[in-house]
């Protein structure tokens, strides 16, 4: 379900596993299924685990998502570390693999989100409060027995799917992604495996103590040739010189 990474007084952090969902799961189909019992979220697990009912998510990952996860131990530290995200005082970087050719290799993608009839997140071409997201990519197909291209990923906002809608955008669905992938990929190979989205790097600043934290995907094309070429190419996704936002942006 989860691998520690981190803990003192105030938080601890996690590498949540793909398919893991943050909150308990409730049963929706069949009478016996309502008084069954939920699924077991990993909040609830981590107050088990650490004996502690007050811990609580900072921010969240989809289910499908695997990586770092930040959470508080108690109140105060949850309304800090909560103000800190709020004000994007806080680095997040995310690594993707896409097997469909982007139209951009790298860039920004911008635009409001906006929900669609079957429940999923479209991007729009208004900006009145956009989903912002700056990126880049990198062949795979030097790389053994890898295949598609992979993204790294530098959200500046933080909306439901942004991540996921905003590759869909560019017309790079992530693979594995059920929701978001294109309809010729439906029943194909793509739904046998993980969803290729990974929290990848935590920074942030914390009681005048800056805090870094990194943590490698697993598991489908995430394979230990790409999880090396990540480390030696990409390595502290910080330093690179990201696309520029616009000014009325920050």
């Amino acid at each position: 379900m989860y691998r520690l990474i981190d803990e003192n007084e105030d938080f601890l952090v996690v590498d949540k596993q793909p398919e893991v969902s943050i909150h308990d799961e409730h049963h929706e189909d069949g009478l016996a299924a309502k008084s069954a019992a939920p699924n077991k979220g990993l909040i609830k697990q981590l107050r088990i685990d650490f004996n502690n009912k007050q811990i609580a998510p900072i921010h969240r990952l989809d289910k499908p998502t695997s990586g770092l996860l930040l959470c508080s131990k108690n109140p105060q530290a949850g309304s800090v570390l909560s103000q800190v995200f709020q004000n994007r005082d806080v680095e997040k970087y995310y690594l993707a693999i896409s097997i469909d050719r982007p139209l951009k290799k790298q860039g920004l993608v911008c635009g409001d989100m906006q929900r669609t009839r079957n429940g999923n997140w479209k991007l729009s071409k208004t900006t009145n409060a956009p989903a912002i997201t700056q990126f880049f990519s990198h062949s795979l197909t030097n790389i053994a027995a890898s295949k598609g291209r992979l993204f790294i990923l530098k959200p500046y906002t933080g909306k439901t799917h942004q991540l996921r809608v905003a590759l869909k955008t560019i017309a790079a669905p992530i693979l594995g992604d059920k929701r978001y992938q294109k309809a010729t990929d439906k029943n194909s190979h793509s739904l046998n495996v993980r969803m290729h989205l990974h929290a990848y790097v935590l920074r942030f600043t914390y009681k005048n103590t800056q805090y870094f934290y990194a943590t490698l995907p697993e598991g489908g094309e995430f394979t230990s040739e790409v999880t090396n070429y990540i480390s030696e190419a990409i390595g502290s996704p910080w330093l690179l010189e990201w696309p520029k936002l616009p000014n009325k942006f920050l």
